[in-house]
């Protein structure tokens, strides 16, 4: 039987008929691809309250994109807003978000199974949002997405606090299109977007600082007045509510003409502008100002346009997809010293995880130390291309940094690292991506000569093994862990031998055969698989977890030696740990 069988013989068993596509009589569209009368069918969902009318539609039969359910009429058990329900255009009149999550999977090689399945989540959803109460727990999970109305972009860079922040509002055209940028610096968002327009500004907005309570939307839905925001605001926030009205009624509202308003809520921020309210400007005094309340928000009340600001701020830029118990890099000053097949990845990771920023009063900067010129070489295990070709690895590093993003803290050194030992002093983390032995034996013996470990320093070494099968990391935070010399064994007039091999066999160590006798092959994927272990050090370093600080990860292959971490034992006889 093939699928579309097997899914009208599933469908018919629950009174679904397939129908002409009940959309193309109304307008075109290129939702539905294939022969739309094959999509679509029309049944009776039965839900605990009662019998509600649905259409089914199947885009494709591999359910590559999702079958769609549309209620055209809603029974009176189901009046009010609702945030499973999205309004769209008759006859469809709203689609049902059933499948909330992607809770479940849609097998293709079972498909009247899998439309069943669609079937059965659609009536979970419907009894659930039967439910008036649900709408708080449901609305506050998305309350960004469903409060979007506006259609231009806006952006907004300024960073939480816990009072009211009055910025500016500046328009500027990004890509051919209006954005709107909501700062105290419009003119600085605007080249932190990349804006290329001259910046104008003509508003005000306000922030409201978070509530301790998270906001959410009620059966009302979202407003479209400013009637509604007063009476969303009173139901949901009476702390906000108070915030917002004081300062409405405000002759500061009226003279910094204050369009916009904000609120945050669970790391986001929703808000409204005032439409077609007149010059604010103009309304001065206490009977103006109360003449203004009467007409817009009683009498005629001013609609609102509802926007949700995309945050550029860096604390939510930084900070949005990492876990809430790993610190970020913000306000640290830090070194890494090799740009190179590693730090040339390591080095836009780490401003992700915002080096070179600034956090409150300290100022972050990320300083790239590299003696060496980026050549043809290189270029197959190297995060920069061509066009840096013959410059110095820092520098070019440098310059492709801040295009990614333009406010960020980096100096480059064109120096060899034996040359800034005296500036040492001046970091909290030091990284060794150099892969050079020697210099990870410098690193660790300069550093615990002066004493430089405290409580927010650590030195990492991050490296490849051989032919890249093995990648390793140290991390030393404190003189009392093993250092980089404790790496070895050391005995009389002997060659010191690795404590951990990272191979049984000898041939992962073999360099190239290409006339340049120095060069180990390895492709792209170890660099990158050292990257990411630097990184998870780093943030069990920033987490106060540090261990383990000995950490191996292998890839597949016959003759490397499996995985391990652990905190390293000290050397007794390191020539290092007994300075």
């Amino acid at each position: 039987m093939n699928a579309l069988a097997d899914i009208n013989q599933a469908l018919q068993q629950r009174g679904f008929v397939s129908i002409p596509s009940p959309i193309s009589a109304c307008f075109t569209t290129t939702r539905f691809e294939s022969n739309p009368s094959d999509g679509w069918y029309f049944g009776i969902l039965q839900a605990k309250k009662g019998p509600i009318s649905a259409y089914l539609a199947i885009p494709d039969m591999d359910f590559s994109r999702a079958p769609s359910v549309w209620i055209p009429e809603r029974p009176d058990w189901l009046i009010g807003w609702r945030p499973h329900l999205l309004s769209w255009h008759p006859p469809l009149s709203e689609n049902l978000c059933y499948n909330d999550h992607g809770q479940f999977h849609l097998l293709p090689h079972e498909p009247g199974r899998a439309i069943l399945r669609v079937l059965e989540d659609a009536v979970i959803t419907i009894d659930r949002i039967a439910d008036p109460t649900t709408v708080i727990e449901d609305s506050r999970r998305e309350i960004a997405l469903l409060w979007r109305g506006y259609s231009d972009s806006v952006f907004c860079d300024v960073e939480p606090e816990s009072k009211n922040v009055l910025c500016s509002v500046g328009m500027a055209k990004l890509k051919g299109k209006n954005v709107f940028l909501i700062s105290s610096s419009p003119i600085g968002l605007a080249d932190k977007v990349g804006c290329t327009s001259p910046v104008i500004v003509a508003a005000q907005a306000i922030i409201y600082p978070e509530p301790q309570n998270p906001l959410y939307l009620t059966v009302a839905g979202p407003p479209k007045t400013l009637a509604d925001v007063r009476s969303w605001l009173m139901e949901t926030s009476s702390e906000t509510y108070k915030r917002w009205h004081k300062v409405l009624m405000s002759q500061e509202h009226f003279t910094k003409r204050i369009y916009w308003h904000f609120f945050r809520t669970q790391s986001q921020l929703i808000g409204f502008k005032m439409d077609k309210v007149g010059n604010l400007s103009d309304i001065r005094g206490a009977r103006q100002i109360r003449n203004f309340i009467r007409t817009h928000l009683y009498e005629k009340p001013a609609d609102v346009v509802r926007v949700s600001p995309d945050r550029m701020d860096d604390s939510f830029l930084v900070r949005r997809n990492l876990p809430i118990e790993n610190d970020d890099l913000r306000g640290l000053n830090i070194l890494l010293i090799g740009c190179g097949t590693i730090g040339g990845y390591l080095a836009p990771a780490l401003l992700q995880l915002g080096a070179g920023l600034d956090k409150i009063t300290n100022k972050g900067c990320l300083t790239l130390c590299d003696g060496d010129v980026l050549s043809n070489q290189n270029i197959g295990r190297h995060a920069l291309g061509l066009n840096f070709m013959g410059m110095n690895k820092a520098v070019a590093l440098k310059m492709d940094l801040v295009g990614k993003r333009s406010n960020v803290h980096i100096d480059a050194i064109e120096k060899k690292v034996d040359t800034i030992e005296s500036d040492f002093k001046n970091f909290h983390l030091i990284i060794n991506a150099t892969g050079y032995e020697p210099i990870g034996r410098r690193l660790s013996r300069a550093l615990r000569s002066e004493e430089w470990y405290d409580s927010n320093r650590a030195l990492l070494h991050v490296w490849i093994e051989g032919r890249g099968g093995v990648s390793r990391a140290l991390l030393e935070d404190s003189k009392k862990c093993a250092c980089f010399d404790c790496m070895w064994a050391y005995s009389v007039n002997q060659e010191p031998k690795s404590r951990y091999p990272a191979y049984q066999l000898d041939e992962w160590y073999e360099r190239a055969n290409d006339g340049y006798a120095t060069m180990t092959p390895f492709s792209v994927s170890a660099s990158l698989a050292s990257t990411a272990l630097a990184i998870d050090s780093i943030l069990s370093w920033r987490s106060k977890k540090p261990s383990p600080r000995f950490r191996s990860r292998s890839a597949e292959g016959v003759g490397i030696k499996a995985s391990f971490s652990n905190d390293l034992q000290r050397n007794e006889k390191c020539p290092t740990c007994s300075i």
